[in-house]
């Protein structure tokens, strides 16, 4: 705060209003200081502002064929506040208070003032020599010499405006450059490579399970694809699982007609910002993330616009189940951030614990980190059935990126039997409980029976099996690091029922030891 105050940044104050502020650590091992806004955001109207509109790429790039993007430094603190707005964004630290004399990372409108203050700028140069989306400017020309030209004009402009460029992250002189998420060249825009690049790569099924994920993924698009039935049946007659798994030329034949389909119109279609609904799908396993951009069309269909998927680190492995989705919910965010800025979208998890974000009531400052980094975009999220959620899950456990961010912690919740199985088996307890269930019976010592009595494998997961209501019933047997996501669904997410209740209504379906 020390530095920010000699440069101006922020200044003494005595406003009514105060903020909190979290200390978060960078990759250096230093800390930046970053202000939880999201109760100031909570009463802030929000304003919208447009995207550029594809048909205005087509006709500036008309007889261009060289190309750059020049990006801003220093983001929204090249904004200066009013001062009436300026006492709305004070903060309080151990060390004192202060307030911003410029807009900052956090407060739900700076986008829109930020493309403001970039269309006073730029504003008489759009569709002539440039266009711009917040701080992306891309700059056209026939050749060398006329690029040089406009680039005086643009330099001269972002000077007369007070605004700096981070030079390394420019890009000069080149016949074909990506520009927010599309491949600007003299032929025109095209879609960016990585659109559908993890449909595109997804990797030919080698068991039953991984045929049952490829048509998770292709039968959510089914209505789009013609003759779906047909076109996948040799794949599809590979799901029964006493059958032999054999994958011929029939198979693949299959396999690379369905993706070419996928990947292709009528099935995928351009961003609209216009679009009435617009939904981000995202899962996570310890394999990698996935997540999947849809917008309505005109007939209300949801349509495919954008699919990613990446593969975790080792260390990101190991993550809790509901760390892993709230990783990937943070990276598909950033990631298609230059199409969700502006208009309102819903995240669609099979995480309900990630619905908390929605809501106020986390005080865990990592939490609040993640819910300040999404400030700025009008979303909310929703919970789905993992059942339901097979087109997104196929990505997740077939990634083919390897770019990782870092993200915050949030409280645990209940996923797939894949994640459960996970969690039992590295639980200290039941894991010695499994390695004696996978003994054959007659090589278990008679300690060894007696510890398992009442206990099953099925499928790899442990079980305990119980009479409940006259009836015999296998529950899950739970590790002690998924006990607190069965309170958050069972409890919080459930009426705050009182603990009898609560405990009667997880009976059904669980067993914890002791």
């Amino acid at each position: 705060m020390g530095e920010w105050k000699q440069k101006g940044i922020v200044t003494e104050t005595n406003s009514p209003y105060a903020s909190p502020v979290l200390l978060i650590k960078k990759k250096s091992g230093e800390s930046r200081l970053v202000v939880d806004y999201r109760r100031l955001n909570a009463q802030t109207e929000r304003v919208h502002y447009p995207l550029p509109n594809i048909d205005e790429y087509m006709e500036v790039l008309n007889g261009n064929k060289i190309f750059a993007v020049l990006d801003l430094a220093h983001g929204y603190l090249q904004v200066p506040l009013k001062k009436d707005a300026r006492s709305k964004t004070a903060f309080i630290t151990p060390d004192g208070t202060g307030e911003f004399t410029r807009a900052v990372f956090g407060l739900m409108n700076a986008p829109f003032y930020f493309s403001k203050v970039m269309e006073f700028a730029l504003g008489p140069l759009r569709n002539n020599i440039l266009i711009f989306y917040l701080d992306y400017i891309l700059v056209v020309a026939r050749d060398w010499e006329e690029l040089m030209s406009r680039f005086e004009i643009v330099l001269q402009a972002l000077e007369e405006a007070g605004l700096t460029l981070k030079l390394r992250k420019c890009q000069f002189g080149k016949p074909e450059i990506e520009y927010v998420g599309f491949i600007v060249g003299a032929e025109g825009v095209k879609p960016g490579p990585d659109k559908v690049r993890a449909i595109k790569e997804f990797p030919v099924p080698k068991d039953v399970r991984e045929v049952k994920r490829f048509l998770g993924l292709t039968g959510f698009f089914r209505r789009f694809v013609p003759n779906y039935a047909k076109v996948t049946a040799a794949v599809s007659k590979l799901r029964k699982e006493k059958e032999p798994f054999h994958w011929g030329k029939e198979q693949q034949v299959a396999f690379e007609a369905v993706i070419d389909i996928l990947t292709s119109e009528p099935t995928l279609q351009m961003f609209s910002p216009k679009a009435d609904q617009t939904e981000l799908h995202t899962d996570a396993s310890t394999d990698g993330l996935g997540a999947i951009l849809l917008q309505s069309d005109d007939k209300n269909r949801m349509r495919l616009v954008y699919a990613i998927s990446r593969r975790t680190t080792e260390q990101e492995a190991k993550y809790h189940s509901s760390k892993l989705e709230l990783l990937a919910v943070v990276w598909a965010v950033e990631r298609l951030r230059v199409f969700l800025l502006s208009i309102p979208f819903t995240i669609v998890t099979d995480c309900q614990a990630l619905i908390y974000l929605n809501s106020m009531r986390t005080k865990n400052p990592q939490v609040a980190r993640w819910a300040c980094s999404l400030s700025e975009y009008d979303y909310e999220i929703k919970h789905r059935k993992g059942e339901k959620m097979g087109h997104v899950d196929a990505l997740s456990r077939a990634p083919v990126e390897g770019e990782t961010l870092p993200v915050s912690q949030i409280q645990m919740c209940t996923s797939s039997e894949d994640t459960i199985m996970l969690h039992q088996r590295t639980d200290i307890r039941l894991k010695d409980l499994i390695s004696i269930l996978e003994k054959p019976e007659l090589h278990r010592s008679k300690a060894e029976r007696g510890q398992v009595t009442g206990y099953k494998l099925k499928q790899g997961l442990l079980y305990r099996s119980e009479v409940q209501n006259g009836r015999a019933v296998d529950l899950y047997v739970v590790p002690g690091s998924m006990r607190k996501s069965l309170a958050v669904e069972f409890h919080d997410l459930a009426s705050h029922m009182g603990l009898d209740k609560t405990l009667q209504r997880m009976r059904k379906y669980y067993f914890f030891l002791g």
